[in-house]
């Protein structure tokens, strides 16, 4: 085994389709993954093992309405921070914001690299039940803590310009849902070099990477000054 990652998930795993298949990427090049996801219901085995991912499910405080469902997100935050103690791995992976700030937690506490993966833009999918206030909020604190990942993932151009916008990490749009040999070459270069964190800041330019599995295309770098090949 080449290399180990620990991915956090606000779902059940059902399993969730582009986690699995970002996960199963993932090990058929060699790597280990473990998933710690929250068990929203608390009816799922909390040890299990799908498609070769090896899953711990948090069961949380459960209690009804907005203000029970900010509760019981934030002690399955807290939960997670503790099982990662017990872990073993290289780098933490964060799907979506609603567990970017344990990841960050976690990256800092175990001093590894953290990727977050940006599914969509997560202010805009809880517009439904969010006053205008929390979904700045949000939006607000997104951003300054995309200053403490060291790659992002996401699925359009829209969501990278955001992100690209506040000059933190390289960003990598991949259109297919299925970023595992971005998030694998990313890994093998955290592994040979310590600095590349370092150097991306300093250098105050973020990049984007355009990739498309199976389009024989080649990868397009996006820049906050716009396009360049």
């Amino acid at each position: 085994m080449i290399g180990r990652v620990l991915m956090l998930l606000s779902n059940t795993f059902r399993p969730d389709p582009r986690v699995l298949k970002e996960a199963r990427g993932l090990i058929s090049n060699g790597y280990g993954v473990t998933l710690l996801a929250w068990d929203r219901e608390g009816n799922r085995p909390q040890e299990d093992t799908v498609g070769g991912v090896n899953v711990h499910r948090i069961r949380a405080i459960r209690i009804r309405g907005q203000l029970g469902m900010v509760i019981g997100m934030i002690n399955f935050w807290a939960k997670a921070v503790l099982s990662s103690r017990k872990a073993a791995f290289d780098v933490v992976h964060a799907h979506d914001f609603d567990t970017l700030i344990p990841a960050v937690l976690i990256s800092r506490l175990r001093r590894v690299p953290l990727v977050y993966d940006a599914h969509e833009h997560y202010s805009r999918m809880i517009a439904i039940d969010a006053p205008p206030a929390v979904m700045r909020l949000i939006d607000r604190l997104e951003l300054r803590l995309v200053w403490s990942t060291d790659l992002v993932v996401t699925v359009s151009p829209p969501l990278a310009t955001r992100f690209v916008a506040v000059g933190g990490p390289d960003v990598v749009i991949e259109a297919t849902g299925a970023p595992a040999a971005i998030t694998a070459k990313f890994i093998d270069e955290q592994r040979s070099s310590s600095q590349k964190k370092a150097s991306a800041r300093s250098s105050g330019r973020a990049s984007v990477r355009v990739t498309g599995s199976g389009t024989g295309r080649q990868p397009a770098v996006w820049a906050p000054g716009g396009r360049r090949d």
